[in-house]
């Protein structure tokens, strides 16, 4: 399954009301950091043991500053999961590998 990126804030937020938790990532294409931890985040993405409980989103923070702003993100990259509205994680700036992203086995039950 590959990753969706959010065309507006209101699409986002109608995709947060689905069954499946979110794991959003705000990032900027002009960001190092971020360009590697896109590839890590889509990897991840494409791993069958979390497809069946998260949809994984990519959100540019340049292309879409409303949706950035709305959920008070100031620093990229930015990770967060969602159920519903609510966040249940998130990295902050930190480097997306597998053993930082230990959250997504955290919050498959919960």
């Amino acid at each position: 399954m590959p990753t969706y990126t959010v065309l507006h804030l209101e699409e986002f937020r109608r995709q947060l009301q689905g069954t499946k938790k979110i794991v959003a990532i705000f990032h900027g294409k002009w960001d190092g950091h971020s360009k590697r931890n896109v590839e890590t985040f889509r990897a991840l993405a494409e791993q069958e043991r979390y497809q069946k409980f998260y949809t994984f989103f990519e959100l540019e923070t340049d292309e879409h500053p409303e949706v950035f702003s709305y959920y008070q993100n100031k620093i990229i990259p930015h990770v967060v999961i969602f159920q519903g509205q609510k966040r249940l994680d998130e990295l902050i700036g930190v480097k997306v590998d597998a053993p930082s992203m230990r959250m997504l086995n955290e919050h498959r039950f919960t």
